[in-house]
């Protein structure tokens, strides 16, 4: 099963990234300054190189350009590999872990934000190298048609679109769900035992003995005004690892909301009476 694992890698590999092949060939050379073909190659006649005029010999082997690059050169126009595929898959994945709440996890934005800035870099100068290589070489084509160079890119955009879909949060919602009813049928049953740990990952904030809810913040006072204050009524939970400054990352349970209001105040809506949003504290 490890043998077979191992040959599949090593497949993917290839295929990913197969590299620039270079064949050598006897039977003709190019000049070494100019890379133009010199005719008759290494069984030619002492001449000047009709492009660039330099004197060829074809007994001086260093008069001709090498027909297969260095190892650095090879390497130089092999594109990124599995272990690069699998960087910037990882790390795509945290950035999506951390914005799948709203205001986002904030720790792990930031060091997502980090690495992306790092692997940018590296790419980017791996892409100027193998541009340049490529292009001396004659075989900028070759270079550019390995699928290591795009699956890299393709990553992150495919993930960015399921960003803006919200994929991530109605993810994260479904996950925390289960904990979240308990505490809607605590409220609807009693608000005062509607609680949580204070140090959990999910926190319900109470105004004394009642937990608080949107009405309590300053962002939702015109919105009252439109629709009344009844249909905001509910409690809010606090996701902990989204505050950044004055701004919180919040679930908002609100059975009266017109969910076709959710959108223009900026919540996004759950089904049921479930929304999240990010509010000012």
């Amino acid at each position: 099963m490890i043998r077979g694992a191992l040959t599949a890698l090593s497949r993917a590999s290839r295929w990913l990234s197969p590299g620039v092949r270079f064949e050598p060939k006897n039977d003709s050379r190019r000049c070494a300054a100019c890379r133009y073909p010199f005719p008759g190659g290494m069984h030619g006649a002492p001449a000047a190189c009709s492009e660039c005029g330099r004197f060829i010999d074809p007994a001086d082997r260093s008069a001709f350009a090498r027909e297969i690059p260095p190892a650095i050169v090879l390497f130089a126009v092999r594109a990124p590999g599995l272990v690069f595929l699998a960087l910037v898959t990882a790390v795509a994945l945290l950035l999506l872990h951390a914005f799948a709440v709203p205001g986002g996890r904030q720790t792990q934005a930031f060091i997502g934000i980090g690495l992306v800035t790092a692997l940018m870099l590296v790419a980017a100068i791996r892409m100027a190298i193998a541009l340049v290589c490529g292009w001396r070489l004659g075989r900028s084509r070759d270079v550019w048609k390995q699928w290591g160079w795009w699956l890299p890119a393709l990553v992150p955009v495919v993930l960015f679109v399921m960003g803006l879909l919200q994929v991530p949060r109605s993810v994260a919602f479904v996950v925390d769900r289960p904990r979240l009813t308990v505490l809607a049928a605590a409220w609807e049953q009693d608000p005062k035992t509607c609680r949580t740990e204070e140090r959990g990952d999910l926190f319900v904030p109470l105004r004394g003995e009642i937990p608080m809810d949107a009405l309590e913040f300053a962002q939702f006072a015109r919105l009252a005004d439109e629709i009344g204050p009844d249909k905001l009524r509910g409690f809010v939970v606090i996701i902990p690892a989204s505050i950044f400054m004055d701004r919180y990352g919040m679930y908002l349970y609100m059975p009266a909301f017109p969910n076709e209001r959710a959108e223009r105040s900026g919540l996004l809506w759950h089904g049921g009476a479930w929304y999240s949003g990010v509010v000012n504290w």
